[in-house]
Parts: structure tokens; C-alpha cells; sequence
């Protein structure tokens, strides 16, 4: 009975069809064979966004680290209106090796790069020029010590009241490597609210902690995600953090004391103990539970395996999630080294990142994998799950992957021969019901569709649950919450959400958690 009503849903919504291209296959309808113009030859791509109106942005480097950004058409052609024929670039001081992207809600473009000086943060307006109503110059110059030791920025989120937290590695005065949050107002002045003078630092596991991914939770809580590595570089661990609205330590809710470190073995620094882990990405899946990953390198190891794991919301193991809440796939040739994580709306895991063929290093694809959202290998993607892709016959990395409102999936890089690079690929079937292994909640069905200022949804409970309806976008980030923790008895619901006169134009998913399981419908807001 259950699959019939689902059935029922997908052919109402307009989402079920006979045929699907190949998952995982570059998509020929964009650029040249699937991928974009090359913006910046010698230059990477570090950080790929899509717009509402479906435009697509590129945030890196140029050949002499100035800070860029490309814009695409939905065919992968650059966006003319942008910039100069495409294309912007601020030379800073020469330093822009890394770099991520945010988008406001008024469509604004925040870039976070590193220069000697420390973090650094631009502001763009929409067309690419500069906005220099931030910081009065659309320039930020952020540090955390007073002594010269360097500070590198990597990833920078946007709060739902504009507040903007960019984070990476902070030395304190005595040269100690920390992980590092700074807020700035709307404006780009300090967040004087936030830490101490607009400042976090956090000690976690090993001495030398590295942060590369911050997210938002929709109570607004933050967290932060990275590695801790030893000064021998081995043993090193996955680390995550929880921070509270105003920078402490969520020690409460989260772990004993805020922060989790967690090792894929025996946490040793060589030998049969050998334990090398980094974590380069994260990202919420649709349950709200946290999933990590980048490399791993284990005694015994030939080659290194794609490593995840997936933590519950209090930050222990979700010990549903593969073993124990862990995950190392092996595809031999290939060694791994993951960057980027983003989930479907049916709960699916996407992956992208390096898979070398040599100790060098110099031999690489760059790679898109797929995972069920129980850990399991999607064998109906790629070859075997994965996706490997190359450019030229040398060097090809995969940075940063993002999802179209159509399930389409968008990778940025770096090829050896063509620099900065966009590539776009078809997921197949992608069903617009997210199900999480969840029989206390039934389907939902949402009408009208698309909608424009209120949406009904109808929904069935096995028992009486304590629920809450969200509006996020299709990168996961909560944009409206309709109600959150309400009981709800047995039986069957009718619920009227009105929306934000403020929300954008796009697509949207609806769901509905009970704090262990969701569900969700995709609907598009006109």
C-alpha cells in the first residue's frame, strides 16, 4: 500500500518518468561535451554556486593568485552581464590559493580568500562589480594574533540574519594553531556579539587543527568541521565542532564539551597503528544528521579508500550509517582524496574530489561518487558508483560540487592544461519524495504546485510525534521554519504553511522530521 501511494505522488508532482539517461555521465547539452567555457587558464575552481534564476558561479583563482569568479549560463557559456565578458578579478596581495563562496539573499556574492595579512573577505554585488558598501571599500582584513604568524581562511557561511561567519586556521600570539571563527554585521563591521571581539578559537584533538567546512544549523547553533593533525603529520583525526549563537561551546548538546575527534583505526602515529585521516568537507544530510569526509590512510593500506562518516545530531557515531557509523570504499587502482559533499533530495550522498594514480600525486581524474543514503555504494552511477573524468592526460582535480533545482550535478576544479573548469552531469532518476527509512511518518502530498505565498501538505502519523516542517533550499540550508518540536497526534494532517513574503523566487523542499526520520517534497516557489 505504502509504494502505491508514493506511486501516486511522483505522477501528481510531475517528477516520474519512463527514461532516464545514464546516471553519472556528462551532461552534452552543456558547454562542449558536458563541460563549460575555461574562464581562467592556469587559474582553479574552488567553489561552485548556483543562483535562483539558475546561473551558475565559479569562485577561485587566476594564474597569479588573484581572487576570480566566472558566471554561467545554464548552458555552461559565460554570462556577459558579469563582470567583464564573464569574468571578475581583485588582486589582493597575491595569496588566493583557496577560496569560498556565500550567497546573500538580496543576491549579493561573498568570497572568502587568505592573504598575508590574514582572512580575507570580499563582497560583490550581483552584476560582479564591487560592493563598496561593505567594510566602506567591499574589502574585510581579519586576524586573530598580533604577531605575524599567518592565518588561513577557508569557508564562509551567511546566518539568516545576514551575519556573516568566515572560519579556518587562527594562530594565538604564541604561534598555536587553533580552529578559527570570525562574524562580521551585514556591513562587514566586527560582530562584537560573537567570541571575543567578533572571535572564536578552538583547541581540538591534535596540535595542528585545520577547519574547512562551516555550516548553520536551523536553530542557528554553528558547526565546524576539519582535521586534526600531529606534527609528524600521523596520527591525524576527523574533528567537528558545535558553537552556540554567540561562539561558545555548545558543551551541553554536543559531545561532553562541544567538540568530537574521531579515527577511522587504531589512531597511532606508524606502525600496525598507522592512522592518517583528514576531513575537507561536510555537510548536512536531509535527516539533519552530519556527514564528514576526505582522505584516510590506514597501516596496511595500498592505496586510500573513500572514507565518510556520519554523526548524529549530539555528535556521537550514527551507528546506522555503514559500520559503526563509518565508511571506507575501496576502488583500487584509484587512491581518493574527497573535497566536496552534497546530498539529493532523495537522501543520496554526492562526492567529489581526486583519484590518483601515482605516489606523485601528478597523475590524477577528477571524480564524482555516489552513495545510498544508508552508506551503500550506488552502483547505478558512474562505473561502479563513480564517475572518473579527465581533461588532459596529467593533472585533473575536483573542488567543489554543487546541485541544479533540476537534480543536475555541477563540478569546479583544476586540469593541468585548462585551469579553472565547470563540469555538468545527469543524476538519472532522482525521486522528488525524500524517505528515510521511516514508517512513523507517511508521505506527504503538497498542493498546489508550484506555489506562491501558502502551500497545503498532507501527511499520516502511525503514533503521536513531536514534529517539525521546514523549508530548505536544494543545498540544505533552512530558509523558513513552519513549526518546530509541536506534538501532533495519530492519524491524518492537513497543514496550511504560509511563506516569507521575502523568499525568493526557486526551488524549495518541504519537510517533515520527528528528530530521527524525514520526509520531504520538492516544490518550486514562482
Amino acid at each position: 500500500m505504502k509504494t502505491k501511494f508514493c506511486l501516486v505522488i511522483f505522477i501528481c508532482l510531475g517528477i516520474f518518468e519512463t527514461a532516464y539517461p545514464q546516471a553519472g555521465v556528462l551532461d552534452s547539452t552543456f558547454g562542449t561535451n558536458g563541460i563549460g567555457a575555461f574562464p581562467f587558464p592556469l587559474g582553479a575552481g574552488y567553489s561552485v554556486l548556483v543562483q535562483n534564476d539558475g546561473n551558475i558561479l565559479v569562485g577561485g583563482n587566476t594564474a597569479n593568485n588573484s581572487c576570480a569568479i566566472a558566471r554561467f549560463k545554464p548552458n555552461g557559456t559565460l554570462d556577459s552581464s558579469f563582470g567583464t565578458n564573464g569574468k571578475v578579478t581583485y588582486y589582493i596581495d597575491g595569496h588566493c590559493q583557496n577560496a569560498a563562496m556565500a550567497l546573500q539573499q538580496d543576491g549579493k556574492i561573498v568570497f572568502s580568500s587568505t592573504s598575508t595579512l590574514g582572512f580575507a573577505l570580499l563582497r560583490f554585488n550581483s552584476n560582479g562589480t564591487i560592493d563598496n558598501s561593505f567594510n566602506g571599500s567591499g574589502l574585510v582584513i581579519s586576524n586573530f594574533n598580533t604577531e605575524g604568524y599567518s592565518d588561513v581562511s577557508l569557508p564562509v557561511v551567511i546566518q539568516d540574519d545576514g551575519k556573516i561567519i568566515q572560519g579556518g586556521n587562527a594562530h594565538d600570539n604564541s604561534g598555536v594553531d587553533h580552529f578559527g571563527l570570525i562574524r562580521l554585521n551585514p556591513n562587514g563591521s566586527i560582530d562584537n556579539s560573537f567570541g571575543i571581539s567578533g572571535r572564536v578559537m578552538t583547541l581540538i584533538g591534535n596540535p595542528l587543527p585545520a577547519l574547512w567546512s562551516l555550516a548553520v544549523q536551523s536553530d542557528g547553533k554553528i558547526l565546524a568541521g576539519g582535521y586534526s593533525e600531529s606534527q609528524m603529520a600521523a596520527p591525524s583525526c576527523f574533528a567537528l565542532a558545535r558553537y552556540n549563537i554567540n561562539g561558545s561551546l555548545d558543551a551541553a548538546n554536543f559531545s561532553l564539551d562541544g567538540k568530537v575527534t574521531e579515527y577511522f583505526g587504531l589512531g597511532g602515529a606508524s606502525g600496525a597503528s598507522l592512522d592518517y585521516d583528514i576531513a575537507n568537507a561536510m555537510s548536512f544530510g536531509h535527516d539533519g544528521r552530519i556527514l564528514m569526509s576526505g582522505g584516510s590512510l590506514l597501516a596496511g593500506d595500498t592505496n586510500s579508500p573513500i572514507p565518510i562518516m556520519k554523526f548524529n545530531i549530539d555528535g556521537s557515531l550514527d551507528n546506522t550509517f555503514g559500520i559503526n557509523g563509518k565508511i571506507r570504499y575501496f576502488a583500487e587502482p584509484a587512491s581518493f582524496e574527497i573535497n566536496s559533499i552534497a546530498v539529493q533530495i532523495d537522501g543520496k550522498i554526492l562526492l567529489c574530489g581526486i583519484a590518483s594514480y601515482d605516489l606523485s600525486g601528478n597523475l590524477n581524474d577528477y571524480c564524482v561518487a555516489r552513495f545510498e543514503s544508508n552508506g551503500e555504494i550506488d552502483s547505478s552511477f558512474g562505473t561502479n558508483g563513480i564517475a572518473y573524468s579527465t581533461l588532459d592526460s596529467a593533472m585533473d582535480m575536483g573542488y567543489s560540487i554543487a546541485i541544479q533545482a533540476d537534480n543536475k550535478i555541477l563540478i569546479t576544479g583544476y586540469s593541468f592544461t585548462h585551469g579553472m573548469f565547470v563540469a555538468r552531469y545527469l543524476p538519472g532518476i532522482v525521486n522528488g519524495l525524500n524517505d528515510v527509512s521511516s514508517e512513523a511518518i507517511q508521505p506527504i502530498l503538497t498542493y498546489p504546485n508550484p506555489i506562491h505565498d501558502k502551500a497545503i501538505i498532507e501527511y499520516t502519523l502511525e503514533q503521536n510525534e513531536k514534529l517539525s516542517i521546514l523549508l530548505t533550499d536544494i543545498h540544505g540550508k533552512t530558509v523558513q521554519a513552519f513549526i518546530t518540536n509541536e506534538t501532533r497526534l495519530a492519524g491524518i494532517h492537513e497543514e496550511e504553511l504560509h511563506l516569507t513574503e521575502s523568499l525568493a523566487a526557486g526551488t524549495y523542499i518541504i519537510s517533515i522530521s520527528n528528530g530521527k526520520n524525514s520526509q520531504g517534497v520538492k516544490v518550486v516557489k514562482y
